[in-house]
């Protein structure tokens, strides 16, 4: 207010100064060792000094596009990643580059594929900032290859093998499946 209402002499300088001042402040927000910062289906959080993510990329309920990865695919994916016949998938933010990866996934009992993974240290601020400054809750998502893909011969709905090669942070309304959250 007072360099605002009174405009002291360098007023200008000092909105400058001001704004810079604020725009470090908020750059150097960072999480802490124990706290989590979540957005729908995904949470970031901090150990042993490294940015590591959690999240929800797919699961065996249908999708927006009628497509349902079965309970068989996605027990063959965990399978094939453990095994190495398959690599671990990228971490990207709305399908666009890499950002970190995942170091392990796995499949629940309720039909949810569950990953998480590490940030890479270059891209750490923008993951908290795109996660704690989001205005809808994040959803996630995963990209496969066609060629990756196989479809069960009664029912081309149902996907019985696929092998994702990323996994994104993306607001929920554009998730292609709606049930991945925590």
């Amino acid at each position: 207010d007072n360099i605002m209402y009174n405009r002291p002499d360098g007023f200008a300088d000092r909105l400058i100064q001001l704004t810079s001042d604020f725009t470090k402040k908020i750059l150097e927000i960072k999480l802490q060792e124990g706290e989590i910062l979540k957005s729908g289906s995904v949470a970031l959080f901090k150990s042993h000094g490294e940015l590591q993510w959690i999240g929800v990329p797919t699961n065996k309920f249908q999708d927006r596009e009628k497509d349902i990865l079965s309970d068989v695919a996605h027990r063959k994916f965990v399978k094939m990643l453990k095994d190495g016949t398959a690599e671990m998938p990228k971490l990207f933010p709305w399908h666009t580059g890499e950002i970190g990866k995942a170091t392990w996934v796995d499949y629940d009992e309720r039909g949810f594929l569950i990953a998480g993974g590490t940030i890479n240290k270059a891209y750490e601020d923008y993951a908290i900032n795109l996660v704690g400054n989001t205005t809808e809750p994040l959803g996630m998502s995963h990209g496969m290859y066609n060629k990756d893909i196989v479809r069960d011969s009664a029912n081309p709905h149902v996907i019985v093998e696929y092998k994702s090669f990323e996994f994104s942070f993306l607001p929920q309304s554009y998730a292609a499946n709606l049930l991945t959250s925590f």
